[in-house]
């Protein structure tokens, strides 16, 4: 897969948030942090983004040193980590693969909905405990919203 330039990278993560239901106050905060991003990038000549990238911009702007990564941070600094790593996965995968999931609904295509709810019934036909179901059931939707991530929108049986 070829890299897109950063600023393109960050206005598909951009669509993405926002397919995601990220709130306004969020996008905010975010695109606040791409804007300082970018520049770094711009300062540097550089027009893709990198791990190393991301590194060398928290250390510059936050004093986050890349050998206090495995060390407990302050919240506000796992934030900025957050967000950089956010950045590589989104690179990697073009998909936000680490997100809260909180009270908010996961699915929201209809077609997976069904999907889900057939795949529940069935977990129940089986006999598999109030637990396993549930388990089984958030797991395929994370999976189910990744596939929706990637514009798969049918599953074919075979």
């Amino acid at each position: 897969m070829q890299k897109k330039p950063l600023e393109e990278l960050l206005q598909d993560l951009e669509q993405e948030l926002l397919r995601l239901g990220y709130t306004e106050g969020s996008m905010k905060f975010y695109r606040n942090r791409w804007k300082k991003i970018i520049q770094f990038a711009e300062g540097r000549d550089e027009i893709f983004y990198s791990e190393q990238l991301g590194i060398d911009y928290v250390e510059h702007h936050y004093q986050i040193l890349e050998k206090d990564f495995d060390k407990t941070l302050s919240q506000k600094d796992t934030q900025e980590l957050r967000i950089i790593r956010m950045i590589g996965d989104f690179q990697l995968h073009h998909t936000v693969l680490r997100r809260y999931y909180k009270h908010r609904k996961l699915l929201t295509d209809s077609y997976y909905i069904g999907v889900i709810k057939d795949f529940k019934r069935y977990c129940e036909h089986k006999d598999y405990s109030k637990v396993t179901v549930n388990h089984y059931v958030k797991q395929s939707e994370r999976f189910m919203d990744y596939l929706v991530s990637q514009g798969i929108r049918v599953l074919r049986q075979k």
